[in-house]
């Protein structure tokens, strides 16, 4: 039961969607765009792949009781 919630909060969060669970709090896909990196021997610039997470932001009620 519990890979399935896990595999369906998964497919929510690669669509773009966010998770509100009513207790703990809020979950979110953010990703950064592609920066440009620089050899530091030869200054030759290349880029870096663009990196995606998944933000977790505690409730209110949860910080509270912390």
């Amino acid at each position: 039961m519990l890979s399935d919630m896990v595999s369906l909060i998964t497919k929510h969060l690669k669509k773009g969607n966010r998770l509100r669970l009513s207790g703990p709090g809020a979950s979110c896909k953010s990703g950064t765009a592609p920066p440009d990196g620089t050899q530091p021997g030869d200054r030759r610039s290349y880029k870096i792949k663009a990196s995606k997470k998944v933000a977790f932001r505690a409730a209110k009620d949860l910080k509270e009781a912390i």
